[in-house]
């Protein structure tokens, strides 16, 4: 059985840059790519980046919600985000992604094509 290769971290950073460097000109496309990307680990998943970059989207495991954080060139907002889906069930959140994945300006690889962590 095949099986997709995860893409190491310095590629994700890489795309991630650059689609915040086609929607942010207020945010230093690497560094701001590197901190979101600081964030996600285990209890906390990026997602991604919503359409317009105005937010980014974490997956908290522990309430089992999407949650939209706005970030500027300094990071994420220290104040916390805004739960914008709460995905009671295992395998909700890949139906969820590609249910609305039209909101989506970048999607983190490993919610693409079925690939779901």
């Amino acid at each position: 059985m095949a099986s997709a290769a995860t893409p190491n971290f310095q590629a994700v950073k890489a795309e991630l840059g650059r689609t915040i460097r086609r929607f942010r000109q207020d945010c230093p496309p690497m560094e701001t790519a590197r901190q979101l990307l600081s964030y996600d680990g285990p209890g906390q998943r990026l997602i991604g980046i919503r359409y317009d970059g105005g937010r980014a989207v974490y997956f908290d495991e522990g309430g089992r919600r999407a949650i939209a954080i706005s970030f500027d060139a300094a990071g994420p907002a220290s104040r916390g985000g805004l739960p914008i889906a709460t995905l009671e069930t295992e395998g909700a959140l890949g139906a969820w992604v590609e249910k609305t994945r039209y909101y989506w300006g970048w999607r983190n690889p490993r919610y693409r094509a079925g690939t779901y962590e």
